[in-house]
């Protein structure tokens, strides 16, 4: 499952978004694409800690389904 190239349009602004705002520490993109891998495993709900900028969430959410994601983040930003 590569997610990489569906998501495209979707990861472009959120780089672009990120890079706004001078946020730099969004994960790789194969790694936000093996969580997503290893969250549709799970068949349920998931928990992301340090949400950023949403770079990993929109690949999670995308697998989820009927699922629920909740996200959480220090920086109210």
């Amino acid at each position: 499952m590569d997610l990489i190239q569906k998501l495209q349009p979707q990861i472009e602004k959120i780089k672009t978004i990120s890079h706004r705002l001078g946020f730099e520490m969004s994960c790789d993109l194969e790694v936000a694409n093996l969580c997503a891998i290893v969250a549709r495993g799970c068949h349920g709900n998931s928990l992301e800690l340090g949400t950023g900028t949403g770079l990993s969430t929109l690949f999670l959410a995308e697998v989820l389904g009927a699922g629920r994601l909740d996200t959480v983040d220090v920086n109210e930003e």
